[in-house]
């Protein structure tokens, strides 16, 4: 292997870790933190952090040759930093969503229904740390009398604001992101179309456990949320503002997330470097 290859490449994975935390630049819109806060954003993005750090010890297994030790480790962490995830979040979240539909939205998020709904779903999203209690919900959906009126009300839920496509293809960028931090580092040799190929090949089944996945979850969540609460939930929903915030929700978790997996992949491959050596 020549020098200058293995010098590269961790200081484009240096750099890739730093973008991370790059300072917050795009201005964001008068009242943004207050809704930030109302919508529980900070300890969403921490939850999401332990999701994705407890994922990477069998990512380091799938692709490196040998064990993955306290290198990839300390690699993770680095990449799964809630501060930087919050920054690329806040950056790219504030960005998208723009003027004129804040104070309605906190108004909304900081009212007892609206505490309620972003305490569940925090809640809901920390139980599913534990594969048990996410297995245990997805069962709970076949079980006889499970397609009853709320899950009729989920899944209108979830219909209104797009849930499945927003997710299945933040998931299939975030892949295709990861394929590109590989070859960036050496770790294969393919084209943009051929990655391309092999990411688009997982979307059937992306899309259908995407589905369950949300079902599940939001059954889980919502379990002690009265019906005209979820009902309002879902008018708020299709409403153009409740529309925006979801747009520009789903960009902000979307940039974060490609840029976690293009330094993960980049950290794979730095792996395989150090290991062969």
């Amino acid at each position: 292997m020549a020098p200058v290859a293995f010098l590269v490449r961790p200081l484009v994975l240096l750099a890739a870790i730093l973008a991370l935390s790059a300072p917050l630049r795009a201005d964001v819109p008068r009242g943004f933190d207050r809704l930030w806060d109302a919508l529980g954003l900070s300890p969403l993005v921490e939850v999401m952090q332990e999701e994705g750090l407890s994922q990477t010890e069998s990512l380091g297994f799938e692709y490196l040759p040998y064990p993955p030790g306290d290198g990839w480790t300390a690699l993770t962490r680095r990449i799964y930093d809630a501060e930087k995830m919050e920054v690329a979040m806040r950056r790219a979240f504030g960005a998208a969503l723009g003027e004129g539909a804040v104070d309605g939205l906190t108004d909304f998020f900081e009212s007892p229904e609206g505490r309620r709904i972003v305490e569940l779903e925090l809640a809901a999203r920390r139980d599913f740390l534990d594969p048990a209690v996410e297995e245990k919900a997805r069962e709970a959906l076949t079980a006889p009398g499970a397609e009853d009126g709320r899950l009729a009300l989920i899944d209108e839920y979830i219909a209104v604001n797009d849930l499945v496509e927003f997710n299945v293809m933040g998931a299939l960028n975030s892949n295709f992101s990861f394929f590109q931090g590989l070859a960036e580092g050496g770790g294969i040799d393919i084209a943009e179309d051929e990655m391309l190929a092999q990411v688009w090949s997982q979307e059937e089944s992306t899309r259908v456990d995407t589905r369950e996945w949300l079902r599940a979850y939001l059954h889980h969540a919502y379990a002690g949320l009265p019906d005209n609460e979820l009902r309002a939930y879902i008018a708020l929903s299709g409403s153009p503002e409740g529309q925006r915030l979801n747009r520009a929700l789903f960009q902000g978790f979307e940039r974060m997330y490609d840029d976690i997996y293009y330094a993960l992949g980049l950290a794979v491959a730095d792996q395989m470097d150090t290991q062969d050596l």
